[in-house]
């Protein structure tokens, strides 16, 4: 069974995209914060991290950079509202690819995240 991680400072935002993945079979949870993410990938593996690329403290680019060396087969995507951000440019170099642009729907997040997992395979 696929996990995905989703990280969102936006509770509510994170908890609705837990609940699409539970929807279609695939285990996520959700933590609002780039240093709970941290504590976790420390000892549960995901497939998949969704993560929110501003947040407070650690931003979701540099959270990305060090979960892509942590979990290098894991699918590490970004999500932001401010998609010409230049963060953007500096997560492309550190082997992200993907970057969903804030309002997606459902149907979206869920297409992108497949072809993030087909490309880490």
């Amino acid at each position: 069974m696929t996990r995905v991680l989703v990280v969102d400072d936006n509770v509510e935002l994170a908890e609705n995209l837990v609940d699409i993945f539970d929807t279609v079979g695939i285990d996520a949870v959700a933590v609002s914060s780039a240093e709970a993410a941290l504590r976790i990938v420390a000892t549960e593996h995901f497939d998949c991290m969704l993560l929110d690329v501003r947040m407070p403290g650690m931003d979701g680019v540099s959270l990305g950079r060090i979960l892509r060396d942590a979990a290098p087969s894991a699918c590490v995507m970004l999500m932001t509202a401010f998609a010409s951000d230049d963060r953007l440019a500096a997560a492309r170099s550190a082997g992200i690819e993907h970057v969903l642009g804030k309002p997606f729907t459902a149907a979206h997040v869920l297409d992108t995240m497949q072809a993030c997992l087909a490309r880490s395979a």
